[in-house]
């Protein structure tokens, strides 16, 4: 132990240290260099001030340790808090203590202040600024784990402190779970404060990699991936499935860790985290972790808390694994390791309330019109028959207006055989799983319906079974049974007058149809009618209108692509700045169709047409669409330069 001062003087009479909270902690034989923030230490230097911040096990002790230990020797004081800390008193006992390291005579004023008024005052402030002031120019003090110590009385100090540091000469590292609160906002708009977060502490793949391979684990580039993915780099978790993979070579094992839902991490986040907090944050973070998108709005209906506003602000701040979604900060994610275990840990302390929770989220979605949010709600809750209801007119309409692929729904818990004297809901589920991805069970389930024969012939729902045939077979690859069902499911409206959202589908369908069996007139014919339909999004059309010119998701930057043109390509003129352009293979007379488009001329091929919203699905693209007559084009390679 450490008692009183290492000089002829006492710190604080009473206070009593360990060596090794005076020490940086050893470092781990597994230990990834990271010199990257190394530099980023170093540059804070001539800064007033430096923080790391980051979540629990992020690696903020391991990384301030290594750069202690690569910095020339006897430079560099440390101080690891603890709960006593917050006695403000015995905080800045040790804080005085430390830098003795590098200047036995260190506070000595300040500790006889301290230790007379037991408390601290300007004086000592100005003692302790003094002082390090006269410190080797170079040297660091670093304090790990501040958030310990941040009662009111210690933050106040310390902000005054910090004011008064001799930046340029002695360079102070805080380092904690949370942001201490010393008006940080001023150091950072005056460009005197360093700052390492969350997204830099972080591991990226290839020091995943590394820190597997120290622990002598190799698994395949695939594997690494995923897990490296479904960890987000959070360095604990990778730690933990790094001990986990050692030594086994049993494939389920390796499954199991990849999932990254062992139990030591599911315990270490409960331990060192979630029980740490306040019980009303902790029951807020667990109760709002059924929930994908954060809201204040969201959190409020589902906890029924009038202070949701301040409960997600609070946990922001506090550096409890959430990420925001807008620059804004107005919606959030959990982690998604952190919301694993989060929800697993609700539902194994009370699965009714998480029953009600969900119940609860999915009625705040269904009144704010998101249906298929509503609906995922309605399916966690067990209400089945509810949530295909809610999907059964929503689920085609909803794909034609959306730009981005969401997730996809939990259909584990509904037997489809329970459906078969529903086919409207079975075909309901039937979509829901064609149209986002899953073609093997939605082909089977179109099996089952049609084994069930109660269909009526001639019906809306012959219709709509018809139009998810078309979907299935474009996408299987069986063209010619695609254009046949399609054609059957456009003659039942056609004949009966109904009218039904979902065979405003059938153009997209085809248009892949065609596409593929090169009948490019038909192409063209498809495209016209889908993008005349009011009700397919623009954003939908244009993305629709690149799987019909064969360019999928657009070239990569800086690779050749195939591009058709006319065999006669003809110039054409730019009326003005409010030109609307058909962007598709189209005769020019009928360049008019799409809103906002800028025309541009290129010498070696007709004018063409980019949509506004291009840059957003194909970033760092400039591939420029021809315009082109629907008659067979000739195809050139052109070099796509970005």
């Amino acid at each position: 132990m450490a008692e009183g001062a290492t000089t002829g003087r006492a710190t604080v009479r009473s206070a009593r240290f360990a060596l090794a909270k005076l020490r940086p902690p050893p470092l781990p034989a597994t230990l990834i260099k990271r010199p990257e923030l190394h530099g980023r230490l170093a540059s804070g230097a001539d800064q007033r001030l430096t923080v790391v911040v980051g979540s629990a096990g992020a690696g903020k002790t391991v990384l301030l340790a290594d750069w202690a230990a690569a910095r020339p020797p006897g430079m560099t004081s440390w101080l690891s808090c603890d709960g006593a800390d917050a006695d403000p008193v015995r905080f800045w006992g040790g804080f005085i203590e430390a830098p003795r390291g590098i200047d036995e005579g260190f506070g000595a004023d300040a500790a006889d202040l301290l230790a007379m008024d037991r408390r601290m005052s300007p004086d000592v402030t100005a003692s302790v600024a003094n002082d390090a002031a006269r410190l080797p120019s170079g040297s660091a003090i670093i304090v790990d784990d501040f958030h310990d110590a941040v009662a009111a009385a210690v933050a106040r100090d310390m902000t005054d402190l910090v004011e008064r540091w001799p930046a340029g000469t002695v360079q102070l590292v805080l380092a904690g779970r949370s942001d201490p609160p010393l008006r940080q906002h001023r150091l950072r708009m005056s460009g005197e404060l360093c700052e390492i977060r969350d997204r830099d502490l972080y591991l990226s793949l290839a020091e995943s990699h590394d820190l597997l391979a120290n622990f002598g684990v190799e698994i395949a580039d695939s594997d690494l991936a995923m897990l490296h993915q479904r960890s987000e780099g959070w360095p604990a978790a990778l730690q933990m499935a790094a001990l986990s993979l050692r030594g086994t070579t049993d494939p389920a094992q390796i499954a199991r860790v990849l999932e990254v839902r062992g139990r030591t991490i599911a315990e270490y986040f409960i331990s060192e985290v979630l029980d740490q907090q306040p019980s009303e944050v902790a029951q807020f973070m667990l109760d709002t972790s059924i929930l994908g998108v954060l809201t204040v709005d969201a959190c409020a209906a589902v906890t029924g808390r009038q202070d949701a506003a301040a409960l997600l602000g609070g946990i922001d701040t506090a550096h409890l694994f959430l990420v925001a979604l807008d620059d804004e900060r107005t919606s959030f994610r959990y982690h998604h390791l952190v919301r694993r275990v989060l929800r697993a840990e609700l539902r194994a302390r009370d699965r009714t309330r998480e029953q009600a929770l969900q119940l609860r989220a999915a009625e705040w979605f269904e009144a704010t019109a998101d249906a298929r949010r509503a609906a995922r709600h309605l399916f966690a809750a067990r209400h089945t028959d509810r949530a295909l209801a809610l999907l059964r007119d929503r689920v085609v309409p909803d794909f034609l207006h959306e730009a981005t692929v969401p997730t996809p729904l939990d259909l584990s818990m509904v037997d489809p055989a329970l459906l078969a004297d529903a086919p409207d809901r079975l075909l309901t589920l039937t979509a829901d799983l064609l149209l986002w991805g899953d073609a093997a069970r939605g082909g089977e389930y179109l099996d089952l319906l049609d084994q069930t024969g109660k269909i009526p012939a001639g019906s809306a729902l012959a219709a709509r079974f018809a139009v998810m045939r078309a979907f299935h077979y474009g996408v299987t690859g069986q063209l010619d049974k695609a254009v046949d069902a399609a054609v059957t499911a456009r003659a039942i409206p056609e004949r009966t007058r109904l009218t039904d959202e979902w065979t405003a589908a059938l153009p997209l369908i085809l248009i892949r149809v065609h596409n593929s069996l090169e009948d490019f007139p038909a192409v063209a014919r498809e495209a016209a009618t889908a993008l005349a339909a009011p009700l397919i999004a623009e954003p939908v059309k244009l993305i629709m209108w690149r799987c019909s010119t064969g360019r999928g998701s657009g070239p990569p930057a800086g690779t050749s692509a195939t591009r058709c043109h006319p065999s006669r390509p003809r110039a054409m003129s730019c009326p003005g700045p409010s030109q609307r352009c058909w962007p598709g293979p189209m005769s020019r007379r009928r360049c008019c169709a799409w809103p906002s488009a800028t025309c541009v001329s290129r010498p070696s091929c007709p004018a063409g047409c980019r949509p506004p919203a291009a840059a957003c699905c194909w970033p760092g693209s400039r591939w420029l669409p021809a315009i082109t007559t629907p008659r067979r084009s000739t195809c050139g390679q052109r070099h796509l330069a970005t």
